[in-house]
């Protein structure tokens, strides 16, 4: 049976004892029960008085010792953060504000192209307008660069659709206001974690090379 290899992380001030304590349960549920009847870990965890710039290169140099089901730990340097992911709560809002623009995006469609009604009633100048030009590239006088009109009144400019569609329109667009300034004071948060984390500098760690049969 070829061997099962894993890496755990352990902050510098964990005692060693209780670190083997840990690998040794990690050995317990990954091991084959059939073939070892060894508890945990084939051997006690060696640790190497090394540190490694990252943790890469320490996963590197426990790589090339691996194969035999020798346990080593290296320590490793862990940098302070300069990104995050974002959160739960910042992708929620980010996912909402997506949905409202989309909804927009729907509403700010010619709202009369395609309809049933032949013409629609300028409620400003009184020009009655054929709902078959709305949104359509044929034009009012049919000549290719005259693209007709969409949601304004191509005579005087005036808003076409009716009030609902406007006062939804505004609703929609305040939601996505509030829900930015929400997202920005969620950003601020995770940038202030981000300073208390870097506050703290570089930061020692121990990898160890699980390995069991």
């Amino acid at each position: 049976m070829s061997g099962y290899i894993g890496y755990l992380s352990f902050d510098i001030s964990e005692k060693k004892s209780n670190i083997q304590y840990e690998c040794d349960e990690w050995g317990e549920e990954y091991r084959d029960h059939a073939e070892s009847g060894n508890y945990g870990l084939p051997r006690p965890v060696t640790f190497i008085d090394r540190v490694f710039d990252d943790y890469d290169s320490a996963q590197r140099f426990l790589e090339e010792k691996s194969g035999h089901y020798y346990e080593y730990a290296v320590k490793y340097k862990k940098y302070p953060v300069t990104e995050m992911k974002p959160s739960k709560a910042m992708q929620d809002f980010e996912r909402r504000i997506s949905e409202y623009y989309d909804r927009l995006k729907e509403l700010n469609k010619a709202h009369y192209e395609g309809c049933k009604q032949k013409t629609v009633k300028c409620k400003k100048c009184g020009s009655s307008l054929a709902t078959k030009y709305c949104g359509s590239n044929k034009g009012l006088l049919g000549i290719g660069d005259d693209k007709g009109y969409k949601n304004e009144c191509p005579v005087c400019g005036a808003e076409l659709r009716p009030m609902s569609i406007l006062n939804k329109i505004y609703s929609y667009s305040e939601k996505i206001n509030e829900l930015k300034r929400k997202l920005e004071a969620e950003t601020q948060k995770r940038n202030k974690d981000i300073e208390k984390i870097n506050s703290n500098g570089v930061q020692l760690r121990w990898l160890v090379c699980c390995e069991v049969r």
